[in-house]
This record gives structure tokens, C-alpha cells and sequence, in this order.
């Protein structure tokens, strides 16, 4: 099996992007608070998530698309969140 260092570093690299999502997604959630977030810094970060998840898929890459899956979604969760207390507070 040969190994490919362009899927190793693009695998750290999403892995990596999904590890710094976390303490924000954890926060979030567990304080029910958004307030220091940009709407359109998460709007374009899920739009970013979702054409990288879309180039994995063309990649064929299990390790790849798994990482930017969860990358994507927790984009999208942290945009929801987002949208949920914005909607909330008006």
C-alpha cells in the first residue's frame, strides 16, 4: 500500500479545522450563547465546508470525506445556533 502525503496532509489539515471548531461549538452550546459570532464569518465558513466536502467526494478519499463531513457539520451547527438566537432575541 502505498501511502499518499497529499491525503495525509489534507486529512490533518480538515482534522485539524474540525479540532479548533470544537471549544466553539462546546461554549456555544453549554452557555446557549452566539453573541461574539459573526453570521458572516459562519456563513461562509459552511459555504467553504461544503465545497471542500464536495472536492473530497471527487477525490474518492474515505479519510478525507469523513473529516470534511464533519467539518461541514459542525459549520452548519454553529450556523444554526447562530440563526437560532438571532431569531430568539428579536
Amino acid at each position: 500500500m502505498v501511502i499518499n502525503f497529499h491525503l495525509i496532509v489534507s486529512s490533518i489539515a480538515s482534522s485539524s479545522s474540525i479540532i479548533v471548531l470544537i471549544p466553539q461549538l462546546w461554549y456555544s452550546i453549554s452557555k446557549n450563547n452566539t453573541d461574539g459570532l459573526s453570521l458572516y464569518f459562519l456563513m461562509f465558513q459552511s459555504f467553504s465546508a461544503i465545497f471542500w466536502l464536495m472536492y473530497a467526494f471527487t477525490l474518492k478519499e474515505i479519510a478525507m470525506i469523513l473529516s470534511e463531513f464533519f467539518y461541514t457539520l459542525s459549520s452548519i451547527l454553529l450556523l444554526t445556533l447562530k440563526i437560532i438566537h438571532m431569531i430568539r432575541k428579536k
